[in-house]
């Protein structure tokens, strides 16, 4: 219900502007905060008031799932949303928004173009991957895999089939999050997990993420199944990750911990 408003209200926005929609605005805008507020009673994961005004703008601007995908923590709120339970670890309020970019566009500069028209204004530097802020301290990243800029591994995420799902702020404000395939993200993170010379609360962070999204995607998240036709598709670090993922669901107790991939405690047994 939340994502058909939302969607409706992107669609009369871009609507031909000399027609009176003043009506049709307000009528859409009490019915989505009717909905946000609905969202905020039961429960549901939020955002920050300051990415949500980002992925607004995003959306706005026709920018958000091509080219810019979100990547930080809230797109595992978007995975749980789709799977229908919940993916990950709370995450302050106050958290970065990280967004990847596809190489770089010339004619578009979507990144550059959205970081101007978003409330601040944010300070960015043109064509160059990292973090602009605005003057309340709010942080967006950028990614850009064809700068070799960090995080690892996110040329991984570009392309597949994305997850798009509509979320609230903390004060009950609509925004549309669009996250990379979810399969390629948890290998990522259980790739992430390994790496030496990360932070070990990162490394653990990730590593819990990526086997409980996995997890869920064996659970039978609907269009993400994970069998060989999958697994023949990935590039050489993942499809060991997945491989390795595999072999520990069919056979739960390793003989030492150190063969793992995570904690051992981050690896769910097989369904019964």
């Amino acid at each position: 219900m939340l994502g058909e408003r939302y969607e409706a209200r992107l669609a009369l926005l871009s609507s031909d502007p000399t027609r009176d929609r003043d009506a049709e605005l307000a009528r859409s805008r009490q019915e989505l905060f009717a909905a946000g507020r609905e969202c905020l009673y039961l429960g549901l994961p939020t955002v920050g008031s300051h990415t949500a005004a980002v992925l607004r703008q995003a959306a706005r601007q026709g920018f958000l799932g091509d080219p810019l995908l979100v990547i930080g923590p809230e797109a595992l709120i978007a995975y749980g949303l789709a799977a229908g339970s919940r993916i990950g670890q709370a995450f302050p309020a106050g958290a970065p928004l990280e967004l990847l970019d596809g190489p770089e566009d010339a004619d578009t500069a979507a990144f550059d173009v959205l970081m101007t028209f978003c409330g601040g204004p944010y300070w960015a530097s043109r064509g160059r991957a990292g973090p602009v802020r605005n003057p309340a301290g709010h942080e967006v990243r950028l990614h850009r895999p064809d700068l070799g800029a960090e995080p690892e591994g996110a040329e991984w995420l570009l392309g597949g089939q994305t997850v798009a799902r509509v979320v609230v702020s903390v004060e009950g404000i609509p925004a549309q999050i669009v996250a990379p395939e979810p399969r390629t993200f948890a290998l990522r993170k259980l790739w992430l997990a390994r790496r030496t010379g990360r932070d070990p609360a990162d490394r653990e962070r990730d590593a819990r993420d990526g086997a409980t999204l996995l997890e869920a995607l064996a659970a039978g998240m609907p269009g993400f199944p994970l069998h060989e036709g999958f697994a023949g598709t990935l590039p050489g670090p993942l499809r060991e990750v997945f491989d390795r993922w595999q072999a520990r669901r069919q056979h739960p107790a390793p003989s030492s911990a150190q063969d793992l991939d995570v904690p051992s405690s981050f690896v769910a047994a097989p369904r019964t």
